[in-house]
């Protein structure tokens, strides 16, 4: 018997049915797009000045789906679902209402009429019950075997917002800019925290305060090894015209750790110099009045080149290591390197070839005139544990 039209029509309406709610309510959780609430939600503000949004959204959901299929996407998925939907009545008002931040779901709305005990509803309230949210979600993701072993690890972010009435926008743009709105919470939090640690760094760098943390470390990790040995200490042109620096704190840290002046080479970069090369003179001349050595770093590398070691007269001239490599090989390399031993010569300074990795450039060094050198040639960086006695 074959279908009558009434039939082939139902059919029809039924598959146009279909289509409609896998597009507007996530097959996997059962929940609805957060837009076939509009009329819900307009109807409550019509007695509320606001309605709370809490958006719901867990972490590496989407690296999870590439690493492991969409079976472990959608057993996760359906897993915060159901833990989700517990909360109303417990950790949530009873009102509250739940939809999916999209389909299929990835992440999750809760809208809240109102606070407890029918409170009016506000961002304290809000930051509360999304607190709340947070931790019931970690906590079912971690009570889950299946979801627990998953790496990258799952957690769950939550934001807020207040959805209200303004009769200038349409309610939509309304609604979607307060789920907008909640789901970049965390994000323009991150953004402040990042940009008041920014500001933090940079009162700290003003003040010296990183740098001063930096010398101290450096005397206080090499406190342990043999007192014969130099102690090269790299200082930036900006501590150089610090006053305090050259004026006794270099030497007072050199006395805490127990070490002489003598012992101590402050190092400065001959990229870093710049136009400062006036200020570094100064307070080299004062360092070396202390008992301080200096050395010349990346020599090789500036526009001052021979200049720089006749103006500060180094004790030591650290040539970089872009001109030892390969200098066996290469006769330009040869002659700059040579005209800076000169340099050193003649300001009475010792100069350490940087970066030596093969034997042939060591003995090209050590033919040119390079009275010391280090590289992987003859050692690796080695942990500090390594070396201290």
């Amino acid at each position: 018997m074959e279908p009558t039209r009434t039939e082939d029509a139902l059919e029809q309406y039924r598959n146009e049915y279909l289509r409609l709610k896998s597009a507007v309510c996530d097959r996997i959780t059962g929940l609805p797009a957060y837009t076939l609430l509009i009329d819900d939600l307009r109807t409550l503000l019509d007695v509320r000045r606001h309605v709370g949004v809490i958006h719901v959204e867990p972490v590496n959901l989407g690296i999870v789906e590439s690493l492991y299929g969409w079976q472990a996407f959608d057993r996760t998925t359906a897993g915060l679902a159901e833990a989700l939907l517990a909360l109303p009545g417990t950790d949530l008002p009873g009102s509250a209402r739940l939809a999916a931040g999209s389909v299929p779901a990835d992440r999750f709305v809760v809208f809240v009429p109102d606070g407890p005990s029918g409170t009016e509803i506000d961002h304290a309230i809000l930051a509360e019950l999304a607190a709340a949210v947070k931790l019931k979600l970690d906590a079912a993701l971690e009570q889950d075997a299946a979801a627990a072993a998953l790496s990258p690890r799952l957690l769950v972010r939550t934001g807020y917002a207040l959805l209200s009435e303004d009769p200038f926008y349409r309610f939509e743009r309304r609604l979607h800019a307060a789920v907008d709105e909640a789901r970049r919470l965390p994000e323009r939090r991150a953004e402040r925290r990042d940009l008041a640690w920014g500001e933090e760094l940079r009162k700290m760098i003003r003040e010296a305060r990183v740098r001063t943390l930096c010398h101290e470390s450096a005397f206080r990790e090499a406190a342990g090894f043999a007192p014969a040995g130099k102690l090269f200490v790299n200082v930036l042109p900006e501590t150089l015209a610090d006053p305090k620096f050259s004026g006794g704190a270099m030497r007072d840290l050199a006395v805490a750790t127990g070490r002489k002046p003598a012992d101590v080479v402050v190092e400065i970069s001959e990229r870093a110099v710049g136009g400062a090369t006036e200020s570094c003179v100064a307070a080299c001349a004062a360092l070396r009045a202390g008992g301080f050595a200096i050395a010349i770093d990346d020599a090789g590398t500036g526009a001052a080149g021979a200049t720089l070691i006749d103006r500060l007269k180094p004790d030591f001239v650290k040539v970089d290591a872009s001109l030892v490599r390969g200098i066996d090989a290469n006769l330009l390399k040869q002659e700059i390197f040579g005209s800076l031993v000169g340099a050193g010569s003649a300001s009475g300074a010792a100069v350490v070839a940087v970066g030596v990795e093969t034997a042939r450039e060591a003995g090209v060094l050590r033919a040119l005139g390079a009275r010391y050198a280090q590289g992987y040639h003859f050692a690796a960086p080695e942990p500090r544990e390594r070396w201290a006695p």
